[in-house]
């Protein structure tokens, strides 16, 4: 089952390919969503067309995956093993992760903790892009991390294992285009117009299959949609879980402890569900055995004073790997002078 993989070619939808095709496309958009697809409309099912207008979609692809890779410092899309997304969000792996790029609008704060699969890079691409041009100006949105390069554990979180998971920071009023740094939310702060914008997009076009959002800062949007957006509660119930403080079942955004000075979004990966059946001890095998055969393994002499974690971060490996690579445990105890293995 493993091998299928070594054949197989990045394989994104054309749904989001050609969703992030509409933020490069210097189109005048409505300020609307979301919109209809116009009858005569050569795109795929669901696309929207500002104005009416058609592309010619094959051709138009082929140019975006260039220009993406292009403006996002992507290796040639053809030399690449996609990435797969193993086993479950709290129990997985990610193999091959694709470091996602601040682009299109898009910054990554902590590109190192943001490895992914293509779908959910390309998603969050589309996303950013589809409000932007809803909401022109203001803030970049912004990832504060998805997962690690080979996924599996990630402190603090208890998820973010297969590439599906992202924090973002908020939309929030009178930010400046060029602020990056994390932010204390409130609700008074929070960007109302934006977020229902957000919402919209993700549910219209299928992107994600959850939000995770503290129900304080549900209130302020479920009041906004009923004032402002004229919203019925029927309407707003498919987007919000507010007022239960649990589960509402049907509702995009669920409330979950933890989440109110960040927004946790959990992004479709179609194409990778067929490889969570691959066991977790076979991905771990797997990316080992990749590790080795990219680079190649050089000898490490350890220096007065290291410590294994250090050892693993000056190298910048994840120590658990250079622990099996050296048949060692975290209570191994090594001396200067020792010569470890090291893949890179």
């Amino acid at each position: 089952m493993v091998s299928r993989g070594v054949h197989q070619k990045c394989r994104v939808t054309i749904k989001t390919l050609l969703l992030i095709l509409l933020s490069v496309v210097p189109l005048r958009f409505s300020s609307d969503l979301p919109l209809e697809p116009k009858a005569h409309a050569t795109t795929p099912d669901r696309l929207f067309l500002p104005h009416g207008i058609e592309l010619t979609w094959l051709t138009d692809l082929s140019n975006l995956l260039a220009y993406i890779g292009e403006r996002s410092h992507l290796e040639p899309w053809h030399t690449l093993h996609p990435p797969l997304s193993i086993g479950k969000e709290n129990r997985g792996r990610l193999l091959f992760g694709h470091k996602i790029r601040s682009a299109f609008g898009l910054w990554v704060m902590e590109p190192e903790d943001s490895y992914t699969s293509y779908e959910t890079a390309l998603a969050l691409y589309a996303i950013n892009a589809l409000v932007r041009r809803v909401h022109p100006g203001g803030a970049d949105l912004m990832v504060l991390d998805i997962a690690q390069e080979s996924g599996g554990r990630f402190k603090p979180h208890r998820t973010h294992q297969n590439g599906a998971d992202v924090d973002l920071r908020y939309y929030l009023k009178s930010v400046p285009p060029d602020d990056h740094e994390k932010r204390f939310v409130h609700a008074s702060k929070l960007d109302l117009k934006r977020t229902w914008t957000f919402l919209r997009v993700v549910r219209h076009y299928d992107l994600g299959e959850l939000i995770f959002m503290d129900h304080r800062l549900q209130k302020a949007l479920y009041d906004y949609g009923l004032k402002y957006l004229k919203m019925e509660k029927r309407d707003i119930w498919r987007y919000l879980s507010f007022p239960s403080k649990g589960k509402r079942g049907g509702a995009l955004a669920q409330h979950i402890k933890n989440h109110y000075h960040h927004l946790h979004i959990r992004i479709r990966q179609d194409t990778s569900v067929e490889w969570r059946g691959i066991k977790l001890n076979d991905a771990e095998d797997l990316h080992l055995s990749y590790l080795r055969n990219r680079t190649g393994f050089f000898e490490y002499i350890v220096q007065p004073g290291q410590t294994l974690g250090a050892i693993a971060a000056f190298n910048r490996v994840r120590l658990r790997d250079l622990l099996k690579w050296n048949a060692m445990t975290e209570t191994s105890i090594i001396r200067p002078g020792q010569i470890l293995k090291v893949w890179r």
